[in-house]
């Protein structure tokens, strides 16, 4: 017993020595990698970003690190003499490769549609969008998910399967954008003087405060009539990447000051 356990320690010791240059080869890859992996990813990055294709250069850096990464093991496989490991591994996919690709089909669909995303470019990042229940800036698009910064500060991230087979709203595509807000008077106010009144407050605030460009002047129409009071459309052009719920609460502010400079419309008198 005392000679076989002596024999099979010798013949471990001799198997780690013969393995030692393989493992310091494996050890100085494995290093080589991490160091340039990171690398090659932000001079692709840099590469293509100077085109301003930005999410485009983020999709073929990430793709370039994972490259270096599979480049990485299958050179540490072959040092080890164990390529013919990657090769029973593809040979032996068949039905589990069907099973394994059903079971990550979420996957697979949320890869192929931001790899869609990033080709088409229905929104960049730094777009201010809308999908579905969210609203926010888009401050990321990777292979899985899309991610967008919310007015609250919050971070939401939309797989991508459901933004591209959804509707979306860039509400930056354009230079300028539209805002309409309904504003009720009291019918104690003619509305023959008071829309005129609210339209020239509303313009030389607007341009005093220098929101709106000159060629696209706000206006403001009857929209509905009740009667205990009657609703008008304000509706005013803003440049994109304005801060939409601050310009609309600042207007809204400056529609009830100019409505409280106007004398109410006297009640007939009943008659005997």
């Amino acid at each position: 017993m005392s000679a076989y356990m002596n024999s099979l320690w010798t013949a471990w010791g001799h198997s780690i020595l013969q393995a030692i240059p393989k493992i310091i080869q494996a050890v100085l890859v494995v290093g080589l990698v991490l160091l340039v992996d990171d690398r090659l990813q932000q001079a692709v990055e840099r590469l293509v970003g100077r085109r301003g294709q930005r999410e485009v250069a983020r999709l073929l850096g990430r793709l370039t690190r994972i490259g270096v990464l599979l480049l990485g093991l299958l050179i540490i496989l072959g040092i080890f003499k164990q390529t013919e490991i990657v090769a029973s591994f593809v040979a032996s996919l068949g039905i589990a490769g069907l099973i394994l690709a059903f079971a990550l089909q979420d996957i697979t669909k949320n890869f192929a549609a931001g790899v869609l995303l990033l080709i088409q470019r229905p929104f960049g990042l730094d777009d201010h969008i809308q999908v579905g229940d969210f609203d926010g800036i888009v401050t990321d698009i990777s292979l899985r998910a899309t991610a967008l910064r919310t007015e609250d500060g919050h971070e939401v991230l939309i797989p991508n399967a459901n933004v591209y087979s959804g509707s979306i709203t860039n509400l930056t595509h354009y230079p300028l954008r539209r805002i309409t807000v309904d504003f009720p008077i009291a019918n104690t106010l003619d509305p023959r003087t008071a829309l005129p009144h609210l339209r020239a407050a509303l313009q030389h605030t607007l341009e005093a405060k220098k929101l709106i460009p000159k060629e696209h002047p706000p206006t403001i129409t009857m929209a509905a009539f009740t009667k205990d009071d009657y609703t008008c459309r304000v509706a005013f052009w803003i440049q994109s990447d304005a801060n939409a719920t601050a310009i609309t609460s600042f207007i809204t502010l400056q529609l009830h000051t100019a409505l409280e400079q106007l004398k109410p419309v006297a009640a007939p008198t009943p008659q005997p």
